[in-house]
């Protein structure tokens, strides 16, 4: 197989994972998108929490929320709390920062994580709402989410390919939710 083979089946992979998925992930991703457009609106901050291996991609969509790409308009006051290896006694800083109103979103990483439990506890006792994406393969993470709570659950894939799927939602999420603050869908 020569190079141009091998990166025109890397394109035909991601092409079908986005057809495939297309129908399971749209929905909570425009659940999650209407959730940011009334967190900004009425004032509020989201806590961007992410697992081991997420961290680059929270900060490329905690920046993204920052300041947009296309157009221009303020910027939504996002916060990025990468997951430590021992998390701060009581799930701070989240429990002492994050206040009524507050979005929580949570990016699962590869392998359990202290400070993403911790981010979650805080959100469900603040009645947060809470957004989790990523692949939670016992389910543990899903059976915790309350009624109006999106988790947006991504098929099980390699490390890269599953990065590259969350890089291209997270982009995805961030473009949608701006057509909702500018009136361009209801």
């Amino acid at each position: 197989m020569d190079l141009i083979e091998a990166l025109s089946d890397r394109f035909a992979f991601q092409q079908s994972l986005y057809r495939e998925t297309v129908d399971a992930l749209a929905p909570p991703l425009a659940a999650a998108a209407e959730i940011l457009a009334q967190t900004v609106l009425s004032g509020n901050r989201l806590w961007i929490v992410s697992g081991p291996g997420t961290h680059h991609l929270a900060a490329h969509f905690t920046e993204r929320l920052w300041y947009g790409l296309e157009r221009e308009r303020p910027p939504f006051a996002a916060v990025h709390l990468p997951s430590a290896a021992t998390p701060p006694p009581h799930g701070q800083p989240l429990d002492v920062l994050a206040q009524p109103g507050d979005c929580v979103m949570i990016l699962l990483g590869r392998g359990p994580s202290e400070t993403l439990r911790a981010a979650m506890r805080t959100a469900l006792e603040a009645q947060s709402p809470l957004i989790v994406i990523g692949h939670d393969p016992d389910e543990h993470i899903w059976s915790q989410l309350r009624g109006g709570d999106v988790p947006v659950a991504l098929p099980e894939l390699p490390p890269a390919q599953q990065d590259e799927l969350l890089l291209f939602l997270l982009n995805a999420l961030t473009e949608t939710w701006e057509q909702l603050l500018f009136g361009e869908v209801v």
